[in-house]
């Protein structure tokens, strides 16, 4: 598989232009008979995973039983403190080109969201990215994230495409 060198720095445009550049090789691919039977991924970083997330809050978070009674706690938290904006998640923060990665980091706010000092906090736990994440993905509403990230509806519809094509 092709991997995006190292030097470039990487942010969602370029992921998903990279993306659907790999998918296009993919459909390519399928006008080969011996490759119709090899399995294609695509792969995400997590800071976009979680912008899909949020965008989803009621059927992903708000419906987690570790977060239940402190969902509509962590979200004000979230948008008051950290400027987490709901309605377009995939802008949080921008991307630092020194540093080759976000200034801000979703993941980290979302696991302060749970550690923050509070009594809803006692006892429960923190956002974990590698169980966490995982779980809430497959709760979410394609329907609803397209909604508030335009990024994700460009990927989701292309790929649908792909798939009534193939």
């Amino acid at each position: 598989m092709t991997s995006i060198p190292k030097h470039e720095p990487i942010h969602i445009h370029s992921f998903i232009y990279y993306t659907s550049l790999r998918l296009l090789n993919f459909h390519s691919l399928s006008k080969i008979p011996e490759c119709a039977d090899i399995e294609k991924f695509v792969g995400f970083a997590a800071p976009e995973i979680e912008a899909w997330i949020i965008a989803d809050w009621n059927n992903s978070i708000a419906k987690n039983s570790d977060f239940r009674g402190r969902h509509e706690r962590m979200r004000w938290w979230l948008s008051k403190e950290k400027n987490v904006p709901f309605e377009s998640p995939e802008s949080f923060s921008e991307y630092d080109f020194k540093r080759d990665c976000c200034q801000d980091k979703l993941s980290e706010t979302l696991i302060e969201s749970t550690t923050v000092e509070h009594e809803s906090n006692f006892d429960r736990p923190r956002f974990s990215k590698g169980l966490h994440t995982p779980l809430l993905l497959r709760e979410i509403d394609p329907n609803e994230v397209q909604k508030k990230c335009p990024l994700f509806r460009e990927l989701y519809n292309y790929l649908n495409n792909f798939c009534r094509s193939s």
